[in-house]
């Protein structure tokens, strides 16, 4: 065997991290074909300009991953929250992507994600103190 030192790190170690990551982004499409990240996404805001709501993801693959989808609260239960999935889901048509992933925590909304179309596909329990994260889906082909 041969032999090679570990040298912990903290936060941001640097070119060397950035180059091992590159080494494995290259053995990964060596199998699965280029792999193109585009971030998009829409802001909601008021008469007055404020934000009161936002979605955004990536494009990975097939998929794009939902990363955050937020509504605040004065606006919540109004359809904001629909209005925005539906827009981005429209967008990732738009970049011919039509299967959709997201977590979620179980005290901020399955059940609405549900309601539009996601299903749970898995759950980490006890992600933050006692609270578990879902996984959802959704494939429109």
């Amino acid at each position: 065997m041969k032999s090679a030192k570990l040298i912990s790190f903290k936060n941001d170690p640097g070119e060397e991290l950035e180059f091992a990551v590159d080494q494995l982004k290259k053995y990964n499409r060596s199998f699965t074909g280029p792999f193109e990240s585009e971030t998009f996404g829409f802001i909601a805001k008021n008469d007055s300009g404020e934000v009161v709501g936002a979605v955004h993801g990536n494009t990975e693959w097939e998929w794009v991953f939902i990363k955050h989808l937020w509504v605040r609260e004065d606006y919540r239960g109004m359809g904001l929250g629909s209005d925005l999935m539906e827009a981005i889901i429209k967008e990732a048509n738009k970049r011919g992507r039509y299967k959709y992933y997201l977590s979620t925590f179980e005290f901020q909304a399955p059940e609405f994600y549900k309601k539009v179309g996601f299903k749970i596909f898995g759950t980490l329990p006890r992600v933050s103190g006692n609270y578990d994260s879902s996984y959802l889906k959704r494939e429109d082909r």
